[in-house]
């Protein structure tokens, strides 16, 4: 069975899979910038409602972001942990697929800029006040749509399982990180 999971947005998601990649069950719930405490409490919920323990989980797949900066590294910690300690395949897809594959899909960034990816295409950076896609999410949009892990259902059978080592999350833009304004003072004991 495959552990599918989703943590790049509000809405944490969660799904199995069987070997044929069909679906089995799935479970969502907005995390209100809980990501971790509520995947963990999805996928015992999700594994016990399907009376599957953890060594029935064969290989995990993964939202890669782009989205929520500490989500999505959430996600990506914990399918590698996960995948690392358990000698464990990784399937990966970006958030713009567990969206939609086929469409343009738009998700806001906190600086006030779309990230945009057509199908097909490569996502890059759009400054509009106006939702630049037919489907995604953030500020206002009567097209919200976040990933979700039970859409893997249609992305497995096109993917090739990675080393967990090497999966790292998908970012547009560079992380914004600020330096102190005080530097730090070093303590020799």
């Amino acid at each position: 069975m495959t552990l599918a999971f989703s943590t790049s947005s509000p809405l944490v998601s969660v799904a199995l899979f069987d070997a044929s990649h069909r679906l089995i069950g799935a479970h969502q719930l907005v995390s209100n910038g809980a990501a971790s405490a509520t995947l963990g409490k999805l996928i015992n919920l999700l594994l016990s409602d399907n009376a599957v323990g953890l060594d029935g989980v064969l290989a995990l797949a993964v939202d890669l972001g782009p989205g929520g900066f500490t989500g999505t590294r959430v996600g990506v910690t914990f399918a590698k942990t996960l995948a690392w300690s358990r000698s464990l395949g990784v399937f990966t897809a970006t958030s713009f697929d567990l969206i939609d594959a086929e469409q343009t899909v738009a998700i806001a960034s906190r600086k006030g800029e779309w990230y945009v990816r057509e199908p097909g295409g490569w996502p890059h950076i759009v400054k509009s006040a106006e939702f630049p896609g037919e489907t995604g999410y953030g500020r206002e949009t009567s097209h919200t749509s976040y990933p979700e892990a039970a859409r893997f259902d249609r992305l497995l059978p096109r993917l090739a399982q990675v080393d967990p080592l090497q999966v790292a999350p998908q970012y547009v833009a560079e992380p914004s990180i600020s330096q102190p304004k005080k530097p730090y003072r070093e303590t020799v004991p």
